[in-house]
Formats: C-alpha cells, sequence, structure tokens
C-alpha cells in the first residue's frame, strides 16, 4: 500500500513537473521561430530602406554644397522641390498596399528599388530644374511603394506584441540615412570637380549606382509572404501561424473584395486618430531631416562643419525611436511610448521660437529632440493601427488611408522654412509646434477610444 502510494505521488510529481515544462519549451520554440525570422527577413528590408531613405533625404546635403546655385533656383524653388517629393506619398499610399498585396514581395522590391537608383543618379546629371523636380517626384512614387510593402511585410510576419520592435528600426533607417548621408556627403565633396561634376550631383550618382547594385540582392533575398516563407519548416510554420493568431474572423475577412474593405475602413475612428498623428509627426521629423543641415549651416557653421555636427543628431534620434520600440513591446503599452517624446519635441520646439534669447548650444541640444521625439511617435502611430485591426487585407488598406491622409502633413512642413526667415524660421517652428499639439491630442482621443471599447464591447484592444 504504501509502495503504491508512493508511485502515485512520483507518477503526480512528473505530471506537474511535464505540465510546467510543455509552457516554457513553447516559448522557446515561438522565440526560436521569432529570431528565425529576424535573421531572414530584418536585414534585407532594414539595408534596403536605409539606402532609399538616403536617396530621398539627401536634397539637403546637396543643398548646401551648391545645389541652388548651380540650377539656378530663387526664392521658394528649393521648397517645391523638397515637397513635391511626397506628393505621391498622399497619392499612390492606398494604390500602393493593395499592388504589393497583389505581388510577389521579391519581385516588387527588387523593381522599386531598381527604379530608385536610376532615378538618383538622374538626379545627379539633369541639368534643369524642371528635370530635378520631375526625378523627385518619381523617387517619390519609389519611396512610397517600398515603405508601403516594408510595413505590410514586417506586419504580415510578426504577432502583434513583437511588431513594433521591428517596425520602429524601419523609421530608425530614415534617420540612420540622414547621419550616413552626413557622413558620406562630406567624404564625396571631396570629388567635386572630377570628370566634371560638382560635389552635390556626385552624391546623388554615388549613392544611385550603390541602390541599382542593391536591387539585385533584393530580387533574390527579399523573403516571400509568411505562408510559404521556405526558410520555415513545416513544423516551424505552424508555430508561426498561431502566433500570428490566424482564426476564422481572419479568414472570412481576407475573402471580402478590396471595396468592402474599403468601405469599412472609411467609418473606423482609429484611420483618422491615426492619419492625425501621422500628419502631425511628418510636418516636423520630414522637414528636420531635410532641414537641419541647412538650420545648422545659418547656425554659422560652413558647409563641412554643419554636415559632422548633423550626424550625432540623426544617431541620437535613430537610437531613441529603438529604445522606445523595444520598451513599448516589452510593457505592451502604445499611448505613454507615443505622446512622451511628442512633448519632448514641444520643449525642443519651445527653445527655437526663443531663437533670439537662446545660445547656439542651447538650439543645438535642441535639434536632438526635434526629429527624434517625432519620429518616435510617428512610429509608434504605425504599429498602434496596425495592433488593433485584425484582418490583414483590412490592416493594409487602413494603413494606407492613414498614410494618404497624414503625409499630407510632408507637403506642410516643406513649405514654412522659407529661406528669408533664417536662421530663425519662426513660421516654421510655430507651425510644426502646433501640429505636435494636434498629434498629442489625438493619440489621447484615439487612447480613450480604445479604452472605452474594451470596457464596452470586450474587445482585444492594444492600449
Amino acid at each position: 500500500m504504501s509502495k503504491m502510494s508512493t508511485t502515485h505521488r512520483q507518477n503526480s510529481h512528473e505530471s506537474q513537473d511535464d505540465e510546467i515544462k510543455k509552457p516554457l519549451e513553447s516559448a522557446k520554440r515561438d522565440k526560436a521561430v521569432l529570431r528565425k525570422l529576424d535573421l531572414h527577413l530584418l536585414p534585407v528590408i532594414y539595408g534596403l530602406a536605409i539606402l532609399l531613405a538616403l536617396d530621398a533625404t539627401n536634397i539637403g546635403i546637396a543643398r548646401i554644397e551648391g545645389l541652388e546655385e548651380e540650377l539656378r533656383m530663387q526664392d521658394k524653388d528649393f521648397n517645391i522641390a523638397a515637397l513635391v517629393f511626397f506628393i505621391p506619398c498622399i497619392l499612390f499610399d492606398v494604390p500602393a498596399n493593395i499592388l504589393f498585396q497583389a505581388s510577389r514581395p521579391p519581385l516588387f522590391f527588387g523593381t522599386v528599388v531598381l527604379l530608385t537608383g536610376i532615378v538618383t543618379v538622374l538626379e545627379g546629371i539633369t541639368e534643369s530644374y524642371v528635370g530635378f523636380v520631375a526625378c523627385r517626384l518619381l523617387l517619390g512614387v519609389c519611396q512610397t511603394c517600398f515603405q508601403a510593402g516594408a510595413i505590410y511585410l514586417v506586419a504580415s510576419y510578426y504577432p502583434r506584441y513583437s511588431l513594433h520592435s521591428r517596425i520602429s528600426p524601419l523609421i530608425a533607417c530614415r534617420l540612420l540615412s540622414s547621419a550616413f548621408g552626413s557622413l558620406l556627403g562630406f567624404g564625396i565633396a571631396h570629388l567635386d570637380g572630377v570628370a566634371g561634376l560638382t560635389a552635390w550631383r556626385w552624391i546623388y550618382v554615388v549613392e544611385g549606382l550603390v541602390t541599382c547594385a542593391a536591387a539585385f540582392f533584393a530580387f533574390f533575398l527579399v523573403p516571400g509572404w509568411p505562408e510559404r516563407a521556405r526558410f520555415l519548416d513545416s513544423d516551424e510554420r505552424r508555430i508561426h501561424l498561431k502566433l500570428l493568431q490566424k482564426g476564422s474572423v481572419e479568414e472570412n475577412r481576407a475573402a471580402q473584395n478590396n471595396w468592402r474593405v474599403l468601405k469599412g475602413v472609411l467609418h473606423d475612428p482609429k484611420v483618422y486618430f491615426s492619419a492625425l498623428i501621422h500628419f502631425g509627426c511628418v510636418a516636423t521629423s520630414h522637414s528636420a531631416a531635410i532641414f537641419i543641415p541647412t538650420i545648422l549651416n545659418e547656425l554659422g557653421w560652413e558647409s563641412s562643419k554643419a554636415m559632422y555636427m548633423a550626424i550625432p543628431i540623426f544617431l541620437f534620434a535613430a537610437a531613441l525611436t529603438l529604445a522606445l520600440g523595444f520598451a513599448s513591446d516589452y510593457t505592451r503599452q502604445r499611448y505613454p511610448f507615443c505622446v512622451g517624446p511628442l512633448l519632448a519635441v514641444v520643449a525642443a520646439l519651445t527653445v527655437m521660437l526663443a531663437s533670439s534669447q537662446s545660445s547656439v548650444k542651447l538650439r543645438y541640444a535642441a535639434c536632438f529632440f526635434l526629429g527624434s521625439g517625432a519620429a518616435a511617435g510617428l512610429t509608434i502611430s504605425i504599429t498602434w493601427l496596425s495592433n488593433n485591426i485584425v484582418c490583414r487585407k483590412t490592416r493594409g488598406i487602413a494603413f494606407g488611408l492613414a498614410a494618404m491622409l497624414g503625409n499630407c502633413g510632408s507637403i506642410l512642413g516643406m513649405t514654412v522654412y522659407p529661406k528669408d526667415e533664417s536662421p530663425r524660421y519662426p513660421t516654421g517652428f510655430g507651425v510644426c509646434l502646433a501640429m505636435i499639439v494636434v498629434a498629442i491630442v489625438a493619440a489621447t482621443a484615439q487612447w480613450l477610444y480604445l479604452v472605452r471599447r474594451r470596457k464596452a464591447a470586450g474587445e482585444d484592444c492594444v492600449l
């Protein structure tokens, strides 16, 4: 009897141990699959994102290397050349998302990257202002397609609470490209006069040729859709699909046509909250990426010093965006990590507006938070919307619509820094301050809306 009791207790302990081990083993398998996704998907997407952002933002470096003088730009010509890049970001966001869903990711990304490289080289050899503006417009189309596809593909691969730490590097790549652009601009400027090309032309030609070379790797290294990912075996694919929580709701909605999905998206308040956050953030972050070298140049530093003094600003912005991304996923919170950095932007813009009473060192310090806080808030708004939409097709169209509306802020940001207001730029800093306040209000309204939905309808909303 005693032996039977002892055996029963041993079996009971063993079964309890097995119950404890199962979740631990499952968690280890889940992490192993996520690491494999990180290894095969993220390096190539991030690398391409840096190159394409470099091609888009190097106009700020080209400006202080003689772009305006050689193309005989006057008055607001530079602002127009900068803002036309963002027109396709408004017009093509939704079509780009729909086109990407109907494409094979490797073919889509390879083609977009190749076209970006070609257009960038053409920017460097054009002889007219009209030709340069036309190239900027085409570059905007390419960048819109890439950004839409990159965010959609990453969002398709990762579960909601692992997503932001993967999306935030995409925005950080734009900031890193601004840092690398300053560094490369400083180096490439020494080619001034070689083969009859001035320094700013060499910046475009060199960066464009590198992008063309990268397109070859994109055709072969970008993975396909999650259901057909070749780098996952059958067990890993089963675990991956379980992580994505693909249920009948997802499958049924996926069968709906695009028009029905679009109708549902148009009635979703989350899209408009996200668009307002997006609008306020890009008005500040995109203009900062282009105008910070000019602002530093007009603080009294020559072009070469302005370029390398811009490097730590963009490196800090990238580091902050990444850190907040990991913290947001770890705490499973979005709202505080959206509003917090935006409040820092408010403080920075206040310093810049009070420039007559601020020292050069203080204004330089404010530049560190000018772009970084807005970029961090923008990243959160993208992930926050994606987290609260279940269906993959709906998510793509919703993000496209929010980005289309929000990217209007980019055009605003390009037009409020007239050259005759340098170096104080009261209009630019004042408008950006107002837009950041709008973003903070929209983020707060979205948080309150999601709290109410969670309480009233029992929805599993990410706050």
